[in-house]
């Protein structure tokens, strides 16, 4: 598994706080900007990983830069919706989305490798591979093999991403799906060679040969 260490700051500052158990996304993302405010003493790196992906007031500052401990919530609710591809807090408060359970279980499943899991939910629930992601993203499950302009926290990736990727192709999955990953202008191919993550990972060559992608 690669996690860089900012993904992995993140992970720890929400902690417990990344299940979907919410009546609605802007529920769960405001208590991720409750953890913002409430740490930005304690939990440099993930403050800055989401005000430098984020907030464009941030975007490519040193973290010396950053005031922390003086971050107003606004700023905090800003660079929080954009990070999940909402344009700014007032369309994550518009768009009063929910959670699709059985999607979200995938999404988790996927990011953390577990194949049999996965597969046995997509038997179950064979529209899952069509489905958008409530988040602003709204990506499908196939670009969450990109683990790029998706939410923070699952942008990790498993040895066996490649062995994942055959079972989303396997059970219907399609390379060229609508999304509104950085305003829909990527392909799925773009996603995944500008990732860093799988670039990190050394599987960019060989996940688009699984998904049979070319310029």
């Amino acid at each position: 598994m690669y996690i860089h260490s900012s993904v992995r700051a993140v992970q720890r500052l929400h902690n417990e706080h990344l299940h979907t158990d919410y009546p609605t996304v802007e529920a769960q993302l405001t208590v991720l900007v409750d953890d913002l405010v409430a740490h930005q003493l304690d939990h440099i790196l993930a403050i800055a990983t989401y005000l430098g992906n984020g907030h464009p007031d941030y975007t490519g500052q040193a973290t010396h830069n950053i005031p922390f401990g003086q971050v107003e919530r606004a700023d905090f609710e800003h660079a929080v919706a954009r990070t999940v591809g909402f344009r700014n807090w007032r369309e994550v408060r518009e768009a009063s989305r929910t959670f699709h359970t059985a999607f979200e279980q995938a999404a988790d499943y996927l990011v953390n490798g577990q194949v049999h899991k996965l597969d046995h939910l997509l038997r179950q629930h064979p529209d899952l591979t069509t489905l958008h992601s409530p988040y602003g993203h709204q990506a499908e499950l196939i670009h969450y093999l990109a683990l790029n302009g998706i939410e923070i926290w699952r942008q990790q990736v498993p040895d066996n991403l490649l062995e994942v990727a055959k079972i989303l192709l396997k059970h219907g999955a399609e390379v060229d799906r609508p999304h509104r990953i950085y305003g829909g202008r990527s392909s799925l191919y773009n996603l995944i060679t500008s990732s860093a993550h799988i670039r990190a990972a050394g599987i960019q060559e060989e996940l688009c040969q699984v998904l049979e992608l070319t310029e």
